[in-house]
């Protein structure tokens, strides 16, 4: 029993003395920003000469310097900030990051990587090639492909081949949200050589930020004999307005699979009613409900679609077509009258 009560006290202790020494780390960081952010605001923005009186003084000052460059990487996108990041990293936090490479700790190592990438460091290039060869976690793998990404962009892909089947798809989208022109040219080129999950991954992150170059590379995925492809092709354009090829895209309008012809009814969700009119009328009366719906959505948007829903109600002889007409009349401004 008093061994028991004297480990409760240590541990009393050892907490306190714990939660004493972040707050006192606390200060220094936030006394430390303070003082000098008006400094470090124009070094990196108006490339002002770096001043050394700006360097740590001990630990707790260069966590609040690693916390400042962080919020800047993380926040401002300005080409000239990065460069200012990335060469301050480059000269003064090489030598200690190289040290936290080779720690034991699984923390400090992805921590570390999180900070080389997040600075885009050039100098650890050396290291980061030898840790690739032999990741000791899945987190470390990722995070040395995110460095890859901004450092080495030229192998990232060789990389990224290597290390595919130890990623999930969110793993890959994270990779994918952030890639350059060249980069994404790569990927595009060897796209068959990605797995399933990267390939679905890489579509995805297509219809999100979707240029003509994209736009034709899911074209081109419509062929696909994988449906999932096919869908998620359609999907990604659906997030767009480009349509290059609109008998194409309308020919799924046929398919045996309803999430195909669903993604037709997205796709031109965004086009004038009088150049879609006989879509959708075709598509409200599509035996799926959720198609259907669809198209009576996209349809109510507008005055001109609605006056083509009271045409539906009141002349079809589809019931589910005038339910789902009626159903989304009573849901807007002016209603079914």
């Amino acid at each position: 029993m008093a061994a028991l009560t004297v480990g409760i006290i240590l541990s009393f202790v050892y907490f306190e003395y714990l939660r004493h020494h972040m707050r006192k780390q606390n200060m220094i960081m936030d006394a430390y920003i303070q003082k000098n952010h008006h400094s470090w605001y124009q070094y990196l923005l108006n490339r002002i000469p770096f001043d050394e009186n700006l360097l740590w003084q001990n630990v707790s000052e260069r966590k609040a310097i690693e916390a400042l460059l962080l919020s800047y990487s993380r926040n401002v996108k300005d080409p000239i900030v990065r460069t200012q990041i990335s060469k301050f990293a480059d000269t003064y936090l090489t030598a200690d990051y190289e040290k936290s490479l080779k720690n034991r700790r699984w923390s400090v190592r992805i921590n570390t990587l999180h900070r080389i990438a997040n600075f885009r460091m050039t100098t650890l290039n050396g290291e980061i090639q030898s840790m690739m060869n032999r990741p000791r976690s899945t987190e470390e793998g990722f995070n040395l492909l995110q460095i890859y990404l901004y450092v080495l962009p030229n192998e990232f892909f060789d990389q990224l081949l290597r290390y595919q089947d130890q990623l999930s798809e969110y793993q890959f989208k994270q990779l994918f949200l952030d890639i350059s022109v060249q980069v994404k040219q790569t990927i595009i080129a060897g796209f068959n050589q990605l797995n399933k999950v990267g390939q679905y991954a890489f579509i995805d992150i297509q219809g999100k930020k979707q240029t003509f170059e994209d736009h034709y590379s899911l074209m081109a995925l419509l062929d696909s004999d994988d449906s999932e492809i096919r869908i998620r092709a359609l999907k990604a354009m659906s997030a767009g307005t480009i349509i290059s090829d609109k008998e194409r895209i309308l020919s799924f309008i046929d398919s045996d699979i309803w999430q195909e012809r669903l993604m037709v009814a997205k796709i031109f969700a965004k086009r004038p009613t009088h150049e879609t009119e006989d879509v959708y009328r075709a598509l409200i009366k599509d035996p799926v409900w959720w198609v259907r719906n669809e198209a009576a959505r996209v349809l109510s948007l507008n005055h001109n679609g609605r006056e083509v829903l009271r045409d539906i109600m009141a002349n079809s002889d589809d019931k589910f077509a005038v339910d789902v007409s009626r159903a989304f009349l009573l849901k807007t401004k002016g209603g079914i009258a």
